[in-house]
């Protein structure tokens, strides 16, 4: 089984818990049924190289860090869980922009910010 860690709560990260096709049953055979359905919540994986069609959510950040980091999926997991369609910005998106010397790298970043925070809709 795998599982996935969302703050202080641990949730199964497996297919099967995606299956909704007998919930309507269910839910009319357990009086419980919506305090239960939390404890079998699906929380996908999320793919950090995923480019989300509507985002709300943008973290900025390297690629050093979306490859190699430990915590950076079970983030993205947590905003996705409360609700949020998150990206994930990186050198990669934004480092072939024109910039200031040496390198340029917050102008890069406030240039994909001009660029792209109305079509994003990002706050």
């Amino acid at each position: 089984m795998n599982f996935m860690r969302i703050g202080k709560y641990k949730f199964r990260n497996d297919s099967l818990l995606a299956d909704t096709v007998m919930d309507k049953q269910v839910e009319k055979r357990f009086i419980n049924y919506k305090e239960a359905l939390q404890w079998y919540r699906y929380v996908p994986a999320p793919r950090l190289d995923e480019v989300v069609e509507d985002p709300d959510y943008v973290i900025i950040t390297t690629n050093d860090i979306q490859t190699n980091s430990t915590e950076l999926a079970n983030f993205v997991a947590h905003k996705t869980a409360l609700g949020h369609a998150v990206q994930i910005v990186t050198e990669s998106d934004y480092g072939s922009l024109a910039s200031q010397a040496p390198n340029g790298t917050a102008e890069k970043i406030r240039q994909w910010l001009i660029d792209n925070y109305v079509p994003l809709g990002i706050h």
